[in-house]
C-alpha cells in the first residue's frame, strides 16, 4: 500500500492546472486555424512571364534584339547553337501533400538573324508540345557478363609487386 503525505498530495494537485471549457475551445480554434493555414494552396511562378501586349509590339523583320530585351527582359534561355531566345514560364499550385498542379505554362521562342533582327516569333503551350513516352524496357550492354564469383574473386592473385619497391 502506498501512502502519501499531505505535503506531497498538495504539490501534486498544484502541478496540474485545471482546464476550463473556454480554454479548450480557444485551443481547438487555434489548432483548426493552423490546420487550415497549412492546407491552403501555395501558388509558385517560375520563369519569365511574357505580357501579351508587349509581345504584340515585336514585329518580325524589323524588331532588333535590344528592342526585344527592353520589352520582355532577359530571356530564360539563350540557345548556344542557334540565334534563338526562349522565354519560359510555369505557374504551379501546391496544396498540402498532393502533387503540384500546373495551371499555366508557355514557351515563347524568338529567332534572330545574324544581324540581330527578329525572323520568327512562336508561342507554344504544353498541349502543342511533343509528348515523350517513357519506356520500362531494359537495354542490353555489349560486353562480357562474368559470373558472381568471378566478379567477387576475379582480382585475387593479379596483384604484382613492383620490382623496385622497398620492403
Amino acid at each position: 500500500m502506498i501512502t502519501l503525505s499531505k505535503k506531497k498530495v498538495a504539490l501534486l494537485s498544484l502541478s496540474y492546472p485545471t482546464c476550463t471549457k473556454r480554454t479548450l475551445q480557444s485551443a481547438s480554434l487555434a489548432g483548426l486555424l493552423l490546420l487550415a493555414a497549412a492546407c491552403s494552396p501555395n501558388i509558385q511562378q517560375r520563369g519569365n512571364p511574357v505580357d501579351a501586349e508587349k509581345l504584340k509590339q515585336i514585329v518580325v523583320g524589323t524588331s532588333k534584339k535590344s528592342e526585344v530585351q527592353s520589352l520582355l527582359g532577359s530571356p530564360t534561355y539563350e540557345s548556344p547553337f542557334t540565334n534563338n531566345w526562349y522565354y519560359a514560364t510555369t505557374t504551379q499550385r501546391y496544396s498540402a501533400f498532393f502533387r503540384p498542379e500546373t495551371t499555366e505554362a508557355a514557351v515563347v521562342s524568338i529567332a534572330f538573324d545574324p544581324e540581330g533582327v527578329v525572323t520568327s516569333l512562336d508561342t507554344q503551350t504544353p498541349e502543342q508540345a511533343d509528348k515523350v513516352e517513357a519506356t520500362n524496357r531494359k537495354i542490353e550492354t555489349i560486353g562480357e557478363k562474368p559470373p558472381v564469383l568471378q566478379q567477387l574473386f576475379g582480382n585475387v592473385g593479379k596483384y604484382v609487386k613492383p620490382k623496385n619497391a622497398n620492403p
